[in-house]
């Protein structure tokens, strides 16, 4: 925590942020780290919490734990994705360089794919090698996850094709390494792969100075949401070691109050 000294007011609205975060993360089964912090500013946003909520909750997550979130979106919809950049605009960058032979657009545009349609974290597209493409199955091995355990993704079979020719156009190029996607740098025949950085810098660069890798990924599970996905195909596709994750995170509770009841049979056949 900051060494500045905090008025009453602040220390308990501080110790409020810190006790909701703890507990979002036993209900969740998450570790404390930024990207659960992300989570947890998201789960405010669709419980309903007004900017001025998520706001403070992420001043205080800033102070507590020293977290940069500053770029997560307020003054958006609970109902849209956590991200300032919509569908709309990706699948318009998407359209315009799909057909593009230049290898730094090509590169650019599978990343973006995958990190959405996908639902990859760009540590995990940075460290995607060849040998992890399976033709067979079309999925993708993950080796480095925040799992910290190896995982397999299923991803659409076009995706799988245009990996594999832009790594056989990259051969025929000069460029070498076993990874799939490399800097384009000066001198980098070698093969020196992205770094999660790069693979940000790259989602600003195409999608806009407000958009960041992490998002597509939200944006991603969000879609499966709000298109109707089963909580469990969700949970399989996000990758979330619990359900509890998927649940409290991305799923809306009710606006009003159920009553059970009106989901049963009754229990009293009133047309006696």
């Amino acid at each position: 925590m900051s060494d500045k000294i905090l008025s009453k007011n602040t220390y308990r609205a501080y110790k409020s942020t810190n006790d909701r975060f703890v507990q979002y993360l036993l209900d969740t089964k998450q570790d404390q780290s930024e990207e659960s912090a992300y989570h947890f500013l998201f789960f405010l946003r669709r419980s309903g919490k007004n900017d001025a909520t998520i706001g403070r909750n992420r001043s205080a997550l800033k102070t507590l734990f020293g977290y940069d979130l500053s770029d997560f979106g307020l003054s958006i919809s609970k109902d849209s994705p956590s991200i300032p950049v919509g569908f709309d605009k990706i699948k318009e960058y998407l359209a315009k360089f799909e057909s593009s032979d230049n290898l730094v657009d090509r590169r650019d545009w599978l990343v973006i794919a995958l990190l959405y349609w996908g639902g990859l974290r760009r540590s995990e597209v940075a460290n995607i090698k060849i040998e992890h493409i399976n033709e067979d199955d079309n999925s993708i091995y993950l080796p480095i996850t925040k799992a910290q355990e190896p995982q397999s993704i299923t991803i659409d079979p076009i995706l799988i094709d245009k990996m594999i020719n832009y790594r056989i156009d990259l051969n025929k190029n000069g460029y070498r390494g076993t990874n799939v996607f490399l800097s384009f740098s000066r001198n980098n025949s070698g093969g020196k792969p992205l770094t999660d950085q790069s693979i940000n810098l790259i989602v600003k660069r195409r999608l806009g100075p407000e958009a960041k890798a992490d998002y597509l990924r939200h944006g991603c599970i969000t879609d499966l949401v709000n298109n109707g996905a089963n909580p469990q195909t969700v949970q399989i596709h996000a990758r979330h070691k619990s359900m509890g994750t998927t649940l409290m995170t991305y799923y809306h509770p009710p606006t009003e109050k159920e009553n059970p009841m009106n989901f049963l049979p009754a229990t009293v056949d009133k047309s006696e």
